[in-house]
Formats: structure tokens, C-alpha cells, sequence
């Protein structure tokens, strides 16, 4: 005689499923899957994503529609003035007095205000090229030593190499205080 076993019969194991069938281990229906995290988090990606191209196409445009172009000013490298040796001037908001002159040391007696709209402290570097018969004949830098207070004079001190005395077609002068 055959005893029952001490815990119960045992059960027949179910089979499983065939593959893809709609049901699940135990023969209910899998529920369907519930993306919704996963779309929102998706949708919140791509939105900061497209939320800060936005804002970089747009700084980017700005940028292009701004004049950097320093040089687009009467006494500019691009637009020099044309003078007299010893006459006055004005370049950039500076009045240059008149009484300088040029020599073979290069030119002395220049003196300039700050007379600027702006009423800024500025820094002032020029350049003085002499021309005789469309021809370079030298050019001379003339700078401040310091920055000038608005209303202030300041004289300038100039180096030039090869500066041949005598008469000149024209002088040119531009300023070279935005390229430092």
C-alpha cells in the first residue's frame, strides 16, 4: 500500500504558453504596456533640446546684425584725415592744437584735449604718414602716456624712423587707439 505524500498531492505543472500568445504565466492576460513616463520624459528632452537651439540661433543671429567694425569712423585706418603740418585738428573726440611740426626726429610740439562727446577717459595713438607725389615717404606714431580724463590735455610722444625732412603733398593721420 502506497502512502499519499506527507504534503498533498503535488499538481501537475502547467505548460507554458506558446510564444506570443496574449496570455501570461498562469494563463491571464499580460496587461498592456503603459508608456506615459517614458513619452513624457521624451517630450521634456526634446523640448529643452529644441528650447536652447532656439536660444542659440538667436544669439547668433544677434551677434551677425552687430557692427563690430571699429574702423567705419572719420580718422580711422579705413577713412584718414588729410592735414597740414602745424595745423589743428579734431580725431575721435581729441583736439589736436595747432604749432606741431615735422623734423627728422620725427614730429614735436603735439599736444591734444579730450574734448569727447562721451566725456570718457581715453587713451589717443595716431599715425602720421607723409605722402609726396602719392608715395610713402615715412610715418610717425605719435601716443598718449596715460589715459586723458575728459576736458584734460596731454602731450604726445612720437617715434618715427626715416622721417626725411622737407615738404610734403599731404599728411595723413588715423587713429590706432581701438587696435591696442
Amino acid at each position: 500500500m502506497s502512502q499519499p505524500p506527507s504534503y498533498g498531492s503535488p499538481e501537475p505543472q502547467q505548460p507554458y504558453p506558446p510564444y506570443g500568445s496574449p496570455y501570461g504565466q498562469y494563463g491571464y492576460p499580460t496587461p498592456p504596456r503603459n508608456n506615459t513616463t517614458r513619452n513624457i520624459l521624451i517630450g521634456v528632452g526634446v523640448g529643452i533640446v529644441l528650447f536652447c537651439g532656439g536660444l542659440f540661433a538667436v544669439g547668433a543671429w544677434v551677434v551677425g546684425q552687430a557692427d563690430f567694425d571699429t574702423n567705419d569712423y572719420v580718422g580711422s585706418e579705413d577713412d584718414p584725415i588729410t592735414v597740414a603740418e602745424g595745423e589743428a585738428f579734431e580725431i575721435r573726440g581729441f583736439d589736436v592744437e595747432d604749432g606741431w611740426s615735422v623734423g627728422p626726429d620725427g614730429i614735436t610740439g603735439l599736444r591734444a584735449t579730450n574734448d569727447r562727446d562721451d566725456e570718457d577717459t581715453e587713451s589717443l595713438s595716431l599715425n602720421f604718414t607723409m605722402i609726396r607725389d602719392n608715395e610713402v615717404l615715412g610715418e610717425v606714431r605719435c601716443s598718449s602716456s596715460a589715459s586723458v580724463r575728459f576736458g584734460r590735455a596731454v602731450r604726445l610722444e612720437c617715434t618715427g624712423y626715416d622721417v626725411p625732412v622737407g615738404t610734403y603733398d599731404e599728411i595723413e593721420v588715423y587713429d590706432t587707439s581701438w587696435r591696442e
